[in-house]
């Protein structure tokens, strides 16, 4: 069949066939003529036979009819031989043609078939591919609004915080400082470290803020409770938060979560585990830090004035231009901390462990300090005029050009100890062991030596001793 385009363009249209002659068809009006003249040619001798016969005129007139009909028939035969062979090849030419003809309108059929069906695929793919371009689009476009309204709401729980900070209840604070730590982990699910940091900071400036106390408490000379309890709840939370690894997703490793400059004044942090804790020039003064562990911290610049420090771990830690004044420090580990010009006058230092620290320029006038281990320390141009350190461990100290005048140096062990330029004018170094101590230079004047055990000394001309006080002779020069 034949297709042609509709009038728009858009489809094909069957159009029935137009039916042509066979080509066998001419062959078989040839034999149909063909056939028409023998047979009237075989009618006609037939009938001259029978005329023949009925005239019977002469002697061979039968003879001769005989044959003549004879010949009719056989061309009668023939005749019918002929047509029917012709009719059967015309049949089957007319078979193969049509067989031919409709094998050819098939394919046709088909191809005009398979065309319709790759114009549809191709028509179908088009359109879902458009489908999914809208889609795609769309769920963009969704994408986009979405991220748009987290971020809303974000912003807006951030101003919320912001507000509960401000607010005057202690416990909407505290609601204010989870919910703000909760917000900068949300951030981070955004992948917005920016976001996230502007969250923390928000924290950090907090703790930069006056700790105040409603007039009442101040009247009855009592702590805010309430405020203390919110300050270190976002201290423990920006160290603890940052010491996380950053697999964790509520870790802020990475973050600058340093508290400096803070107001944590009468703090309470017994036990609190902090070490490494950056809280460089922070007031901690009438802090409880009993037990807690700072190993390592920065405290440098700190104010820890009558701060209670007992059993407290600050091995290791910086402590330079700390001031600690009446701190209480009994039992405190200070091992190879870092005391460079740190005031302790008037601390209590009793059992402290202060091995191999470096305590050069530290204050330590009036300080107490017995039964304090000292071995190793360096204690130059420090100032312990006035200090107890009875039976404190000095051994292998340095004190060269310590203040010592009128500390209690009773049964203090400075084997070994450096007391160049010293001064232990009226300190009182009763049964002190200061065997193979260096005291070139020290100034001994008034200072209370007896019993104390001066075995493999080193002192020179410079040395200036008691009142007729006669010194033993003095080993080598160290």
């Amino acid at each position: 069949m034949m297709t042609t385009d509709s009038p728009h363009g858009d489809s094909r249209v069957d159009r029935p066939p137009v039916l042509e002659p066979p080509p066998g068809s001419r062959g078989t009006r040839i034999g149909f003529f063909a056939g028409t003249a023998l047979a009237t040619v075989s009618a006609a001798l037939f009938i001259v036979s029978g005329f023949a016969i009925l005239s019977g005129g002469s002697g061979v007139a039968q003879p001769v009819a005989t044959i003549l009909g004879g010949a009719g028939v056989l061309g009668a035969g023939v005749l019918t031989f002929r047509s029917a062979h012709n009719t059967r090849i015309s049949a089957e030419r007319t078979a193969a043609e049509q067989l031919t003809h409709a094998a050819t309108e098939l394919e046709h059929a088909k191809s005009v078939a398979a065309d319709e069906k790759a114009r549809h695929e191709k028509q179908f793919e088009e359109q879902r591919q458009q489908s999914e371009l809208s889609r795609a689009e769309q769920t963009k476009t969704d994408e986009r609004n979405h991220h748009r309204e987290v971020i809303r709401d974000l912003r807006s729980r951030y101003t919320t915080c912001a507000e509960q900070l401000a607010h005057e209840s202690a416990a909407i604070r505290l609601a204010g400082v989870y919910a703000l730590a909760s917000l900068a982990d949300d951030w981070q699910q955004q992948n917005d470290r920016n976001e996230k940091q502007v969250a923390i900071d928000l924290l950090r400036a907090y703790l930069r803020t006056p700790n105040t106390h409603t007039p009442e408490l101040i009247a009855a000379m009592l702590p805010d409770t309430g405020e203390l309890e919110v300050r270190k709840t976002i201290l423990l939370a920006l160290h603890n938060r940052s010491a996380e690894e950053t697999s964790d997703p509520k870790s802020w490793k990475g973050f600058d979560c340093t508290i400096s400059r803070a107001d944590l004044s009468n703090l309470n942090l017994t036990s609190s585990d902090i070490p490494g804790a950056f809280l460089r020039s922070v007031n901690l003064s009438g802090a409880i830090l009993t037990g807690a562990n700072l190993t390592s911290a920065n405290l440098g610049g700190a104010d820890l004035v009558s701060a209670d420090l007992t059993w407290v771990n600050l091995s290791g830690a910086k402590l330079f231009h700390a001031d600690l004044t009446g701190a209480i420090l009994v039992d405190a580990d200070l091992s190879s901390a870092n005391l460079t010009r740190a005031d302790f006058s008037g601390a209590h230092l009793s059992g402290a462990n202060l091995t191999s620290a470096n305590l050069t320029s530290a204050n330590l006038l009036d300080a107490v300090m017995f039964t304090v281990n000292l071995s190793g320390a360096n204690l130059s141009s420090g100032k312990l005029s006035g200090a107890d350190l009875s039976d404190a461990n000095l051994s292998g100290a340095n004190l060269t050009g310590a203040k010592l005048s009128g500390a209690d140096l009773g049964s203090v062990n400075l084997t070994a100890a450096t007391l160049v330029d010293a001064d232990l004018t009226n300190a009182d170094l009763t049964e002190a062991n200061l065997t193979n101590a260096n005291l070139h230079a020290a100034n001994l004047a008034g200072a209370k030596i007896e019993r104390a055990n001066l075995s493999h000394i080193y002192w020179s001309a410079l040395t200036v001793w008691p009142d007729e006080f006669s010194p033993p002779a003095s080993r080598d020069r160290p």
